[in-house]
C-alpha cells in the first residue's frame, strides 16, 4: 500500500480561521431572505451536496478513504468494464439497449442502465432480445416505482427461460 499516493493537507495561513456559524450568517445575508436549503444540489447518484463544508463536516467523516486495490474488492475477479447507459423518464429505452449492445460488442463485461425517473415505459421483451442476459452483468438505478420493472424482468425471464 505504500504506492498508493496520500493527500497532503490543504492549509492556508494567510487567512483567518472562519467558524460554521459565522459562513452561515454570511450565507444568510448574502441570500438577502432566500433559504438557504435551496443551495442543496441534489445528483442523479442520490447523493446531497450542501452548499458548503466546514472543517467540522471533515471532521465528522472521519479518516480519508483511499482506493481500494482490485486484489481487495474481490481477490479472484479482475475489475469489471460496465459503463452506465441513462434512460429518459418515459423512455422505451431501445436507443439505451441499443448503446448497451455496442458497448458489450467492443468488450464491456456488462451495462448499468440509470433512469432518470421511474421505468414504466422501459421495453423488457426489446431488452431480452438484444442483450445476453444470462451471461452479462446487467444492473438498474430506479430513483421511482421499481418493484414495476422488477416485476416485467421477472416475469419476462420466465416467459424466455432466462437465466440470472
Amino acid at each position: 500500500m505504500a504506492d498508493i499516493p496520500r493527500p497532503a493537507p490543504v492549509s492556508f495561513p494567510e487567512f483567518q480561521p472562519v467558524s460554521t456559524e459565522a459562513w452561515q450568517e454570511r450565507i444568510r445575508r448574502d441570500l438577502k431572505g432566500a433559504d438557504p436549503a435551496a443551495l442543496l444540489w441534489h445528483t442523479s447518484e442520490g447523493f446531497d451536496v450542501q452548499p458548503f463544508y466546514h472543517q467540522e463536516a471533515l471532521e465528522s467523516l472521519g479518516a480519508l478513504p483511499s482506493p481500494l486495490l482490485p486484489q481487495q474488492v474481490a481477490p479472484n475477479r479482475a475489475w469489471r468494464n460496465v459503463p452506465a447507459v441513462r434512460v429518459a423518464a418515459q423512455n422505451s429505452g431501445h436507443e439505451a439497449v441499443d448503446q448497451a449492445r455496442i458497448s458489450l460488442d467492443r468488450g464491456a463485461d456488462g451495462v448499468h442502465f440509470i433512469f432518470s425517473d421511474d421505468a414504466s415505459a422501459f421495453d423488457v421483451d426489446y431488452l431480452h432480445s438484444f442483450l445476453p442476459l444470462g451471461t452479462t452483468f446487467i444492473g438498474y438505478s430506479v430513483p421511482h416505482h421499481s418493484t414495476g420493472l422488477l416485476r416485467r424482468l421477472l416475469d419476462a425471464s420466465k416467459e424466455l427461460g432466462a437465466f440470472w
